[in-house]
């Protein structure tokens, strides 16, 4: 399949789906004792991507069976097993910086973009619902007239998540979600008490946190 189809279809690259590949192809959820073989991991992998890069319809489990070959029951279960083989890898790629690591990322943003003492970069950004939520439905309804849920973001210079912290309704405002998280509430286990602090988008206020 040329690049450009492959990345169409399933949303990385071929190098970044084979990245994925190889971390996640010896995790015990895709072999077992039977004598009837799993599906190749890079079926079941490419087959769970498609299914994430869709939205409405196109998720459902009816197409991306037809289109794979496979039962609807299958589809759920090879997205089950790739999301459980990912979230395995969550504190390898998804963690908050040492003292240390903190030190360098404050200098990199002094040197590199004129922020002295800065550690990382937050924002909100709202997980779409394909659904109206059957339970305060009102609650979920954005700005940007969709249902969804707020998530706040942390991330590095190179633009690396380091903070991720998602579940409220998507109408609260982001000052607020972010006054809720555990960055805030428990910032004693983030930082220490230095001149470095974490930079917070003035557009919602500003929280006074140390490295």
């Amino acid at each position: 399949m040329p690049e450009y189809e492959f990345k169409q279809s399933v949303r990385v690259s071929k190098e970044t789906f084979k990245l994925i590949l190889e971390k996640i192809e010896n995790h015990p959820v895709f072999h077992n004792n039977s004598f009837c073989g799993q599906t190749d991991v890079r079926i079941q992998l490419a087959l769970c991507l498609e299914r994430f890069g869709c939205y409405g319809n196109g998720i459902s489990s009816g197409r991306i069976a037809r289109a794979y070959g496979v039962g609807r029951g299958t589809v759920s279960l090879f997205t089950k097993r790739v999301i459980k083989a990912i979230l395995s890898y969550k504190d390898e790629f998804l963690s908050w910086p040492s003292q240390n690591e903190r030190k360098k990322t404050s200098f990199r943003f002094a040197s590199k973009y004129g922020f002295p003492g800065c550690v990382g970069v937050v924002d909100g950004t709202h997980i779409i619902l394909d659904q109206k939520p059957s339970l305060d439905p009102e609650t979920y309804w954005t700005r940007k007239q969709k249902y969804a849920l707020n998530a706040q973001v942390v991330c590095n210079d190179a633009r690396k998540i380091i903070f991720f912290q998602e579940g409220w309704p998507g109408s609260v405002f982001d000052c607020t979600c972010l006054g809720k998280t555990s960055l805030i509430k428990k910032k004693d286990l983030f930082f220490l008490k230095m001149s470095i602090c974490l930079v917070i988008p003035l557009t919602y206020g500003k929280y006074d946190c140390t490295v």
